[in-house]
């Protein structure tokens, strides 16, 4: 037997008067088909009282798994306004891949376009996957309520669930319900023809992990932009919503190993499908990401943002502290102004580190993210200890301070440039930049234009954090035309000599001689195959080096040309006299530095 609907099998119980004289009255199918579903061996039995019992040995569908036993029972009757009623129904469902569920239920209707089905309890365990095994049940235990009535094309509904034991996973998210269990209250309507559904509230709560509400509209006919919604975070544990929901998200990143804690709550707005607004409140609240060595500590303020930068309303953030490496801020806070790709400081930052500090006066972004994106930054640096800042980076550690200023920083059309120049105290001398210049400052091989100057540098706290050798004096250098090119150079005219009128004292280590000599191509481990071995540094008038680079190739020189066809590097002073000459005049940039490496990596000098 076929029949365009399964609710074919009741329409016979609207007749029950006529039959209520007869003691019982009994029907059996043996199969039935619609569009998508079959069922077999269907049953169903009403006596003279209107009791009516159904059910259905097995039945399956495109949207269904597989079911081995359906039974229902109810009281028919008449109701309100003349409707069929079925009340104090009770419904049992079973199924191998499926689980069981079991149900009260009262229905009464009018026609099949004006009905009203009340479940005030519904109850069951769940275990199976789709075919695609993105959604997978394991002892998923719940409860749920529901006041469903369809009228004039709208179906209007009430409905509560309760998730309180078992697992449940749709991918990438998996939860263990036993551990939070998860309720939901909704109320909504949906509108068939207009493929509209209104969403009037939604409350969702899990104990241990937070609450939140929910309303908006969901227009299924224009896709992704027919999303309206507003999310009220009543209270959110950072903790365990970041490791249960946020974390799958991010498998297979370098955030995959994202950790935080604290206390959020806020508004979330969407329009269109795409985020409107974010307005939410930390309350010590953290973040680390270990394999990118960021972290931050101790967060308390607002993090709001709105796609309309017009409308951005000023917020203010801080922290107890902000970790790079093993580099980390003193507390602070910052105002600022956040509105769709767009950012403003709106009052000095100070970022207290290293026993110093970052002075931020000015930080402005403009497009973030797309190819015209434009930035403004303006900073100067309180004197910071740099054997700090070395082993917060695994730096060779240098002694001294380092301060200066970074004065106008602008990025505009893919171009990072300075105002003026970018100048540094440190190894108790100065450092310039000028003419800094950076092509595509973001992509795979960024472009690097720059000058720099250093003026008078401590050589011993240069030399003192490698293992190179110890020289003692000061050092000029001049580097014009630098050009690198993914952060390697590529084209430079180099120059380091000692000042003229250096008054410093002038010592020089077996060891740096040695590692001198290596880098300049010449003859390695001489001093301690000899006599002088004995003396563990050596008196020096001068030195100069200089590269001028270009298509990978570096033409050296030094201070003079020396009588066997080489150039000095280091000339020497007083007795015993040492001069170190290199011999190598056009090297490859990466033999160079090779050269250099070795030079640090040989085997230290002995004195004895």
């Amino acid at each position: 037997m076929r029949l365009p609907r399964l609710t074919t099998l009741l329409l016979f119980s609207s007749l029950w008067p006529a039959w209520a004289a007869a003691a019982e009255l009994s029907l059996g199918i043996g199969r039935i088909e619609g569009a998508g579903w079959k069922a077999e061996g269907l049953r169903a039995r009403l006596d003279a009282t209107g009791q009516l019992s159904a059910s259905i040995a097995r039945a399956q569908g495109k949207a269904l798994p597989p079911l081995e036993k359906l039974q229902a029972a109810c009281r028919v009757g008449r109701g309100e306004g003349g409707a069929l009623a079925c009340r104090d129904g009770r419904l049992a469902l079973s199924s191998a891949k499926l689980g069981s569920l079991q149900a009260r239920f009262n229905l009464s209707a009018h026609s099949a376009g004006d009905w009203r089905l009340q479940l005030p309890q519904l109850q069951g365990e769940i275990s199976g996957q789709d075919a695609a095994e993105r959604f997978i049940a394991e002892k998923l235990a719940f409860a749920a309520d529901a006041d469903l009535r369809m009228q004039s094309g709208r179906l209007q509904g009430q409905t509560g669930l309760r998730l309180t034991a078992g697992q449940g996973y749709a991918d990438p998210v998996y939860a263990d319900f036993s551990s939070h269990p998860l309720q939901a209250q909704a109320r909504w309507q949906w509108q068939a023809a207009a493929g509209r559904l209104d969403l009037e509230s939604l409350q969702l709560e899990q104990p241990g992990i937070g609450r939140l509400g929910m309303n908006g509209v969901l227009r299924l006919r224009e896709g992704r932009a027919g999303l309206d919604a507003v999310a009220d975070i009543e209270a959110l544990d950072l903790a365990p919503a970041t490791e249960i929901y946020a974390k799958p998200f991010l498998a297979g990143s370098r955030m995959a190993d994202v950790v935080a804690s604290g206390q959020m709550q806020g508004r979330i707005e969407l329009r269109a499908g795409a985020p409107q607004a974010l307005a939410l409140r930390l309350r010590g609240a953290g973040v680390a990401l270990a394999r990118l060595g960021l972290a931050a500590e101790g967060l308390e303020g607002a993090l709001a943002w709105t796609a309309d930068a017009a409308a951005a309303a000023p917020a203010a953030l801080g922290w107890q502290a902000l970790r790079v490496g093993k580099l980390a801020s003193a507390p602070g806070q910052m105002q600022y102004q956040a509105g769709a790709r767009d950012f403003r400081l709106l009052a000095p930052l100070r970022l207290g580190l290293l026993g110093g500090a970052l002075n931020v006066r000015q930080l402005d972004l403009r497009g973030a993210g797309r190819p015209g994106m434009a930035a403004a930054f303006d900073a100067d640096i309180e004197p910071i200890e740099l054997a700090r800042l070395c082993r917060a980076f695994g730096w060779p550690e240098f002694s001294g301070t380092l301060s200066g200023r970074l004065p106008g920083v602008k990025l505009e059309n893919d171009l990072l440039s300075l105002d003026g120049a970018l100048t540094a105290r440190a190894f108790d001398g100065d450092i310039r930049i000028g003419d800094l210049r950076v092509i595509q400052p973001f992509s795979v091989l960024p472009r690097v234009a720059a000058d720099l100057r250093l003026r008078n540098l401590d050589l011993q706290q240069v030399t003192s954090a490698f293992s190179f050798g110890r020289i003692e004096g000061r050092l000029h250098g001049d580097i014009s035309g630098l050009r690198l090119l993914g952060w390697r150079p590529v084209a430079m005219d180099a120059r380091l000599y000692t000042p003229a009128d250096d008054r410093s004292r002038h010592r020089i280590s077996q060891r740096a001689i040695d590692s001198i000599s290596r880098a300049g191509g010449g003859p390695a481990g001489l001093l301690k195959r000899s006599a002088l071995r004995v003396f563990e540094d050596f008196a020096y008038d001068r030195i100069g080096w200089s590269c001028r680079l270009d298509n990978g190739v570096c033409i050296m020189d030094g201070l003079e040309p020396s009588r066997n066809g080489g150039y000095v590097l280091v000339k020497g002073r007083l007795l015993p006299r040492i001069d170190v000459v290199g011999y190598s005049r056009r090297v490859g940039w990466d033999t160079f530095l090779a050269q250099l490496k070795a030079a640090m990596a040989a085997e230290k000098a002995e004195v004895r």
